[in-house]
Formats: structure tokens, C-alpha cells, sequence
């Protein structure tokens, strides 16, 4: 299974950005987070925690208590791949996983469509060194991209307009704007694992 150690990575304030971006009731594979911890709920039902915790270590191929509490934590968030063995243990159908995130697509699309107010951009200082560009109250994202390109060029530093659940608004001072990452709520099935796309919560981030 995941032989990879426990690493809890922590952010460097002062080289990392302050300010986040959000996205008002939008929460990144809100169904299918629910759909497992609704089944995680169910399968300990009646159980011990240890008795639990125990059997479902087992099923997820771990020999150390410390290292499965920290790898499923980030499971139930989808921010870490998923052995398909503990899926199976808490009787999670694929399929209905798969509805779960067909919901959560739904939800992306509608949050896209939804007027933004970024608070600020990422400036990328230099390699894992970042800063932020604040924007009044108020800036709709158009404003704030014309605000964000004109410091772009003249400082000749890149930035980035980020909202780490949805997408990432990339600006370059050498006039190459406009590209956009977008962080749809999508993951792939391999032969053990079920792996999520990654999201853009680490951007601007500097970590030790």
C-alpha cells in the first residue's frame, strides 16, 4: 500500500500568501465527501472506535495507527489518493460514488457562473517566495485582473488571481495572460487507487 511517510507539511507565513479567495458555498467534492463519511459513519456503527479503527487499517493495507489516522484524514477530503481496498471496506459502491461526483460537477459548473470579488492576487516574489496584492472591497474580478496586469508588467513579476477549490487565473508579464486552470471535481481509478485531480489550494503557499 502507501509506504510513503507521514510528512505533516506546514506553510511559511512569511514567505506565503495572507490572503485567500473563496468562493461563497461552494465546497470541492462536497457529494462525494459526504457520500464517504456517510458510509464511514455507518460502518463504524455499533463498533469500538480501536475495534474500528483497527479493522479498517487492516483492510487499507497500514501496519502503523499514526500513519492511517493521517493518510484517511486527508482521504475524507479527497486531498490524497485513496486505497480502492478501504473504499471496499466501508462498502462504498463506485458507481455511486461516481453519481455522487456527477453531482458535484453540477455544482462546479453553477459556481462558475457566479460573479467573484477576489480580495487579492498571488505574487510569485520568486521561487517559493510569494506575496499579496490586495484589492479594495468590492473589486469585481474584471477590475482586478486590469489591476493585477498593469503591476504584473510593470514590477515584471507573475501572478496568479487564485481561488484554490475552482480555478487559478495566471498573469505574465510578458503579456501572455488569460490562462485559466480550472479545478473540476474529477479523479481517476487505477488497478489500487482511486487518485483525485489536484486542486490550487497549495498556490502561493511556501512550505517547510
Amino acid at each position: 500500500m502507501d509506504n510513503s511517510p507521514v510528512l505533516v507539511k506546514r506553510p511559511i507565513p512569511f514567505f506565503s500568501v495572507q490572503v485567500i479567495n473563496t468562493i461563497d458555498d461552494y465546497i470541492r467534492f462536497r457529494n462525494v465527501r459526504t457520500y464517504i463519511s456517510e458510509k464511514y459513519e455507518a460502518y463504524c456503527e455499533g463498533k469500538k472506535e480501536s475495534e474500528a479503527a483497527h479493522a479498517l487499517m487492516t483492510a487499507s493495507g497500514y501496519a502503523k495507527y499514526e500513519k492511517w489516522c493521517e493518510h484517511s484524514y486527508y482521504w475524507h477530503l479527497l486531498n490524497r489518493r485513496i486505497p480502492l481496498s478501504y473504499l471496499e471496506a466501508l462498502d462504498i459502491h463506485l458507481d455511486a460514488l461516481e453519481c455522487a461526483r456527477e453531482a458535484d460537477e453540477k455544482e462546479f459548473e453553477a459556481a462558475l457562473k457566479v460573479p467573484r470579488f477576489p480580495k487579492a492576487a498571488i505574487i510569485r516574489v520568486f521561487a517559493a517566495m510569494y506575496d499579496d496584492l490586495k484589492f479594495p472591497k468590492g473589486t469585481t474580478e474584471e477590475e482586478a485582473i486590469a489591476i493585477t496586469t498593469k503591476f504584473s508588467r510593470e514590477k515584471r513579476v507573475s501572478c496568479c488571481i487564485n481561488y484554490g477549490n475552482l480555478l487559478s487565473l495566471w498573469i505574465e508579464p510578458d503579456g501572455e495572460d488569460g490562462k485559466i486552470t480550472y479545478y473540476r471535481p474529477k479523479y481517476t481509478l487505477t488497478k489500487f487507487w482511486l487518485v483525485p485531480d489536484e486542486d490550487g489550494e497549495s498556490n502561493g503557499q511556501s512550505w517547510m
